[in-house]
């Protein structure tokens, strides 16, 4: 019925998760220049090919064991991992919901992922969302060699459902339930 895959991604082939505060801060002396220096962050940190949440090694292996999963013909393919796949995003208004009494660190810290949520960034890149040519990668894998994929996630102090898109058109790539 299902194939169950369980995903390192603490540890092993995982690059140094990036610092958004360093970039928002950087943005917010960019003035005018905001939207170029957000195309580079993009292209030259967040979606770089090179940057890897899994490493070559296990990103073989899934493939491999999805087209085994396949060929038995199970109906599910489980991934159990650590980190959320899903974006996460804050939306517009949450500032509403912090009572009058919170510090001055909490209004800023719902104030700056606000922000990043406008520029289509999500506030958490210490899950699959910080490293995003990876995540399309493993999305695309799923959509392509995954007859359905359900990915277990873990570690967010939350509980989330997702339906994930594959990076190309939208076509869903998987299921997620996190907590």
């Amino acid at each position: 019925l299902a194939r169950v895959l369980m995903l390192d991604a603490r540890f092993i082939g995982r690059d140094r998760q990036l610092d958004f505060r360093a970039f928002y801060n950087r943005l917010g002396e960019a003035g005018a220049d905001a939207q170029a220096l957000l195309e580079q962050f993009r292209r030259e940190e967040l979606d770089n090919p090179a940057r890897s949440l899994l490493g070559a090694a296990q990103e073989q292996w899934i493939n491999a064991q999805l087209d085994e999963s396949k060929q038995r013909g199970h109906t599910w393919q489980v991934f159990g991992q650590q980190v959320i796949l899903g974006e996460q995003r804050f939306g517009p208004g949450l500032e509403r919901l912090l009572p009058a009494s919170a510090s001055r660190g909490s209004q800023e810290w719902i104030a700056r992922n606000q922000r990043l949520a406008e520029l289509g960034l999500s506030w958490n890149q210490d899950g699959w969302a910080g490293y995003g040519a990876a995540r399309a990668r493993f999305l695309d894998t799923c959509a392509d060699r995954a007859n359905n994929a359900l990915v277990l996630a873990g570690d967010s102090h939350n509980c989330f459902v997702s339906n994930v898109p594959a990076s190309a058109a939208g076509r869903l790539a998987a299921i997620e339930f996190a907590g």
